[in-house]
């Protein structure tokens, strides 16, 4: 009787906790100890906009947001894995790319035996919570790897401060960049990457005053702000404290790691109220810095007037030639290494100046990424690429691949995905014939969000490709992960590849990487006989170079189709 009790109280219990598990406005997401999803409730997917087919059997990080480190998600699972319990506030991504504010609570499940069998979370999203929104308001002008403030708090400071000069008062901005980051980044991993960066943030804060305010940038650089400064000798004074700093190595798990930094400063006269103006006055300094290793620290000067006029033009100019259509595509042949047939074409940009003629990217394209018009421009270049290609077609070239190169702006665009929909409805350009080109550094600087946008794109039947491979981390544990379809070798291999066994070697090794990951691989900067053969007999499967052709015009590559040349 007792038994038959029990069984009906369990009976009960389940039932409850199933209604409870329905009906609740909390959301609630059960996943496997592998992580991977098994049941959600419908909370979770008004909250998130995923239904339960769509998510189930993923692993909960295609809801990351990419504003948290790599050790906010190592303290936390570090955490619930010793407590089997979490708790506290998360941003997240949407379904539609929106970003939300949850408080989340995770519990670890385990066995009478104390083996883990289930991760339980139930969450809330708190976005418009008025109480937090000077959380919110921190996450906007914060780095969420140093803690420090961001390239958008600087700029709204420094303009307060040049507001706020009276007289003969003077400020100082500066521009740390940290010498060899990337090499270690390479070398040692993301990690250690992060590490060197968030050790930095904490080691030049401490020595600086606390009215001196200190950002970082982007990447491994970071902007200093002096307001009220006396004299060059106080702003060289800091400068080479900061410098001082990196005297001392970087301990990581039984690694010393020295490093040094270069600096880039400018001190404002009365005249220069411009924040922008003041920001392109400290990168042309450490540029002049970084020519000369044996002067770690350089100073803006008026002998670099007409370098800032002549950034100042171009970006002026730049704003005007997207309207004035002056942008142009060449497009430089991809050929089958056997068949001597080509496969496809990359488009590149040009700029057709008013008066100074035909301009290469070299010229112009880093002011491109400074002002962030590579966003717009890079959407020329995609919606022009595709019309391109089905022009051909109409024209009676065969079908093949349009490589378009994408910037790191361009990728972590929130309606990235939609641009590159658009361009390809648009033009009525088949999918299939589309390449995205992107770096390694793209999809390392955030591997797993990198991994959700790559799926996405090959969803809509878009061919992926990683360019310049072999000057990154160029591992298989991370490419082996990503849903790409080819590598491109970089030209610097390519070029010293009948000269140097080293860079032979390396060669040899990326093919033979990419064959056991059935990927094909491409060579660019081809130029010579002996370049091609080398790559023949090392069974790489398309190359691209001057050997074959130059990038040109579309009617000159039309013209050498129907010649038969191609």
């Amino acid at each position: 009787m007792r038994k038959q009790k029990t069984k009906e109280l369990d009976s009960e219990q389940k039932q409850l906790a199933s209604m409870v598990f329905v009906a609740s406005k909390n959301a609630m997401l059960i996943t496997d100890k592998d992580y991977n999803v098994v049941l959600v409730n419908s909370a979770f997917t008004e909250i998130t906009g995923y239904l339960l087919k769509e998510i189930i059997g993923k692993n909960p990080r295609v809801l990351k947001s990419g504003k948290h480190g790599r050790q906010f998600y190592k303290n936390l699972w570090d955490e619930l894995l010793h407590k089997d319990f979490w708790q506290g506030t998360i941003w997240n991504r949407r379904k539609n790319g929106e970003l939300y504010l949850e408080w989340v609570t995770i519990h670890a499940v385990r066995d009478e035996q104390g083996q883990l069998k289930y991760f339980f979370a139930i969450f809330s999203d708190i976005t418009h919570n008025k109480a937090l929104e000077i959380e919110i308001q921190q996450l906007k002008n914060y780095d969420p790897l140093t803690q420090l403030p961001n390239k958008t708090f600087f700029i709204e400071q420094l303009k307060v401060a040049l507001a706020n000069l009276t007289g003969e008062q003077k400020l100082a901005v500066l521009l740390l960049n940290i010498n060899r980051f990337k090499k270690v980044n390479d070398a040692y991993g993301i990690a250690y990457g992060d590490s060197i960066l968030q050790i930095t943030a904490k080691r030049v804060r401490k020595l600086l005053r606390p009215n001196i305010i200190f950002v970082r940038d982007y990447a491994d650089r970071y902007l200093i702000l002096m307001p009220l400064v006396n004299n060059y000798t106080n702003v060289l004074s800091v400068a080479n404290r900061i410098l001082e700093t990196f005297k001392n190595a970087f301990h990581l798990n039984n690694n010393q790691i020295y490093l040094s930094a270069t600096i880039g400063a400018t001190i404002t006269k009365n005249k220069v109220r411009d924040a922008r103006r003041l920001l392109k006055q400290i990168n042309l300094a450490l540029d002049k810095a970084k020519r000369d290793p044996t002067v770690p620290i350089a100073f803006f000067d008026s002998s670099m007037d007409h370098l800032v006029k002549h950034r100042v033009d171009v970006e002026a100019d730049l704003y005007q030639a997207l309207k004035r259509n002056e942008f142009r595509l060449h497009y430089q042949p991809q050929v089958d290494i056997n068949s001597k047939k080509m496969t496809g074409v990359e488009a590149l940009l040009r700029w057709q100046h008013p008066t100074k003629g035909l301009l290469y990217p070299g010229d112009f394209i880093d002011i491109t990424f400074d002002s962030g018009l590579i966003i717009p421009i890079g959407e020329w270049v995609l919606n022009t690429a595709c019309q391109q290609a089905v022009l051909w077609k109409k024209q009676g070239l065969p079908a093949f691949f349009m490589a378009v190169n994408v910037s790191a702006l361009q990728f972590r665009q929130r309606n990235f995905q939609k641009v590159v929909q658009d361009a390809i409805h648009r033009s009525g350009m088949d999918p299939a014939n589309l390449e995205l080109e992107l770096t390694e550094q793209i999809v390392l600087d955030d591997f797993e969000t990198a991994i959700q946008m790559l799926s996405t794109f090959k969803e809509l039947g878009v061919r992926l490709s990683l360019d310049d491979f072999g000057t990154g981390y160029s591992s298989m544990s991370y490419l082996k992960k990503l849903p790409i379809d080819k590598l491109k070798i970089d030209i610097s291999f390519i070029q010293n590849i009948t000269s140097s066994k080293q860079d032979l070697e390396i060669v040899k090794a990326i093919i033979a990487l990419a064959r056991t990951l059935k990927i094909k691989v491409i060579a660019e900067g081809v130029e010579t006989k002996e370049q091609l053969e080398i790559l023949l007999r090392l069974k790489c499967n398309e190359v691209q170079g001057f050997y074959f052709s130059q990038a040109i015009s579309a009617d000159a590559l039309l013209k050498k189709c129907k010649e038969g040349c191609f």
